[in-house]
């Protein structure tokens, strides 16, 4: 039974893990809509201490990647949400314990992540870890887009009460498989049957990787970690908006999330691209463009008159999304020596991205100012100033390059 826990089982397990979680964490502003008729702003709010929540476990679970196990804290993250699950599907009909359920839900969900992405990559060489991360991000990235594809559908044939309920059972399903998909020992660093193309791809970034110093790899870490958290500012503040979206462009609650869920096949697609074109890799005017299109996406969609836009925008929106996860997760654990705090660091940041994207929302929409368009405005000035602290960052490196070239 052990020989089956390789890379293989561990995005088998990324697959079943993101099913339960997306649905219970993306499904809840639609649950909260529809259940106790929150305002944006209120179901903001309870985003935003998810995000809180996540920022948190993160780090924990980073911490317990790196100086225990990764398994440990993927094993009690799974027990512990199944626990959440059942206390929501028990009593959800309290708004209390609603918000209870997800805030618990989401800080144990956070301790999965972390263990599961440092033991894919644990004593993988820079090029290796690429691919790797790159099957990854597909995997996880397909599993979130089939859950929100569902949810509405789901929530209006089970009930709303019973939705809360099939995350602890799809749980359970992972904790039982967990002792066969999830190794007791690290992987080995074994040499993989990758095409000619791939071959070329690791060796020539194994060879890029020595032209940077480790100046330069720390400052693109950091573009990395600040770039993704304000997609999922955007993210997370168009999660919230669904509800209202569909009300406003006369979508039916049935298949709502049939239509909010475009940008995540978009995000599939994006790290497919990723996959077969390394050309990104170390390049800031790339990162910084692709924020820039993500700023005017997350507006159009946010703001949009008809379906047809509100469509084309979620398109380009996902498409950078790609992009912006990718390099975080890349420059956090590609030639890392302390890969599980990194890759902690990398989720706790998003969980800050999604509170502050959310706390934001909240507050404006409880401000003087009472514009409907008045929060988006605020999460849009929040995220150009981002764009300029990447900007300021990118000719940073771009200057200590061209000094260096020149001793």
């Amino acid at each position: 039974m052990r020989s089956f826990s390789s890379r293989g089982g561990l995005l088998l397990l990324t697959l079943l893990q993101q099913f339960p979680a997306t649905v219970f964490l993306y499904g809840e502003p639609f649950f909260a809509r529809e259940r106790f008729h929150w305002s944006t702003g209120q179901i903001g709010l309870s985003q935003a201490l998810v995000g809180f929540s996540i920022a948190i476990s993160s780090y924990i679970g980073g911490k317990i990647a790196h100086r225990r196990h990764s398994r440990t804290g993927v094993m009690w993250g799974i027990l512990l949400a199944m626990a959440f699950s059942v206390l929501g599907w028990g009593f959800g009909d309290k708004q209390g314990v609603f918000v209870l359920t997800f805030v618990g839900f989401a800080f144990c969900q956070a301790l999965v992540w972390p263990g599961i992405e440092t033991a894919l990559v644990q004593g993988q060489t820079a090029g290796q870890v690429g691919h790797t991360l790159s099957h990854y991000n597909v995997i996880w990235s397909f599993g979130s887009w089939a859950s929100l594809l569902l949810a509405t559908p789901l929530m209006a044939r089970l009930g709303l009460r019973l939705l809360l309920l099939l995350p602890a059972l799809l749980y359970l399903v992972n904790y039982v498989l967990l002792r066969w998909l999830f190794p007791i020992q690290p992987l080995p660093c074994v040499p993989t049957e990758a095409s000619l193309s791939e071959q070329a791809e690791a060796a020539q970034l194994e060879q890029e990787q020595k032209t940077h110093s480790l100046a330069e790899k720390r400052a693109y870490r950091w573009l990395g970690w600040i770039a993704n958290p304000f997609g999922f500012v955007a993210l997370n503040v168009v999660i919230s908006s669904n509800p209202a979206l569909q009300v406003r462009l006369g979508i039916p609650f049935e298949v709502a999330s049939v239509w909010c869920s475009l940008w995540l096949l978009f995000r599939i697609l994006s790290f497919e691209i990723l996959r077969h074109w390394t050309g990104w890799h170390y390049r800031w005017g790339i990162l910084v463009t692709t924020f820039f299109l993500m700023m005017v996406s997350f507006t159009a969609i946010t703001l949009a008159p008809n379906l047809p836009i509100f469509l084309v925008a979620q398109a380009v929106f996902g498409l950078c999304l790609g992009l912006l996860y990718q390099s975080s997760i890349f420059y956090s654990l590609a030639d890392s020596e302390a890969a599980g705090e990194h890759g902690g660091l990398h989720e706790c940041v998003i969980g800050l991205g999604t509170m502050s994207g959310n706390l934001l929302l909240y507050v404006s929409s409880v401000g003087l100012v009472r514009s409907p368009q008045f929060p988006i405005y605020c999460v849009l000035g929040l995220m150009a100033v981002g764009w300029c602290v990447l900007f300021g960052i990118g000719m940073r490196v771009r200057k200590n390059r061209i000094v260096g070239l020149l001793k």
